[in-house]
């Protein structure tokens, strides 16, 4: 590839609308980079946002194209397989992932990993024209071990709503079927704004996000449940913490005097910490009786039930 070349490229990377999208050019060697040629950059534009229009995640654009529309695919996390189901694609999966239990049809599929991540072996029996990736909870050599061998694979990574409906028109791009997709997108669309427009003109309340376990965890503002929180009328205590599900001390709580605890996951493991905020009567949360378990499902898993987790929040954090 000549400078030019590379200099462009180097351009459009830090491009919002392209970023990560470069790849696509670099690995057919197509010239985008010859910035004196009108007519090569106006190529490399069409381009790029016909890759757009197509609803290709970045990160497959320097694979060789797979079969459209896919007939067998493979979720490797319980929050893509409801998605899939609920863009009306649930009859083309030949494998799912532990724990991948809703809706019910889903229990009696294959399981492709287990503690030590996915059974490379098993995906490839199954012959996936395409595998969805949860990137946060899949190892990268994992991935890239499934691209070695030819597997079509496509990652994803929910941060906010908004992703939520967008994947679901990818996945009726992929499968065909967009008009199912499309309408499963705008019903999720419709419940979200309706929710937001219940929540709005709140003031904003101190929330500590619980991830409940024997320690301290919690949601930083990098995952999709903190967004939730935001819409309705909370503010993450931990938000600031660089990772995605930190550990925190006792102490730093205390010192944050969350207004409300929002507490997601195991039932059981709720009532003994619910017992054990209750030694802290000058936490305000404590203090007004503002302690809330919401069930690990509805939050923790980014898919058409998160907005089920949504309106549980935010009525938690009414009046």
């Amino acid at each position: 590839m000549s400078s030019s070349s590379a200099t462009l490229i180097d351009l459009l990377r830090h491009m919002p609308a392209f970023a990560g999208m470069t790849g696509f050019f670099a690995c057919r060697d197509i010239k985008v980079a010859s910035v004196g040629s009108e007519l090569t950059r106006r190529v490399a534009a069409s381009a790029m946002v016909l890759a757009v229009m197509l609803g290709w995640p970045a990160d497959t654009l320097g694979e060789p194209p797979a079969p459209v529309p896919a007939k067998r695919l493979i979720a490797t996390s319980p929050h893509l397989t409801e998605l899939v189901y609920y863009a009306g694609a649930g009859d083309l999966l030949v494998g799912v992932a532990p724990f991948a239990d809703y809706p019910p049809a889903a229990r009696a599929l294959p399981i492709v990993g287990g503690p030590g991540g996915l059974n490379i072996e098993a995906i490839l029996e199954m012959r996936p024209d395409r595998v969805l990736i949860w990137e946060s909870g899949t190892p990268a050599w994992q991935v890239e071990r499934l691209r070695s061998v030819g597997i079509h694979v496509w990652v994803s990574e929910i941060r906010r709503l908004e992703d939520i409906p967008a994947w679901l028109q990818r996945f009726g791009n992929i499968t065909g079927r967009e008009r199912a997709a499309g309408a499963a997108a705008r019903k999720f669309n419709a419940r979200l704004h309706a929710l937001e427009r219940h929540a709005q003109g709140r003031t904003p309340r101190r929330v500590f996000l619980q991830v409940l376990d024997r320690s301290l965890y919690t949601f930083s503002d990098r995952h999709v449940v903190s967004d939730v929180l935001r819409r309705c009328g909370g503010r993450n205590v931990m938000g600031d913490l660089p990772a995605l599900a930190p550990r925190v001390e006792l102490e730093s709580v205390l010192a944050a005097d969350p207004e409300v605890i929002i507490a997601s996951g195991d039932p059981l493991q709720w009532e003994e910490w619910r017992r054990r905020w209750q030694r802290y009567p000058q936490l305000s949360a404590v203090k007004h009786g503002r302690l809330v378990f919401i069930p690990g499902d509805f939050l923790h898993r980014p898919g058409p039930r998160l907005l089920d987790g949504m309106e549980r929040l935010c009525a938690a954090l009414e009046g």
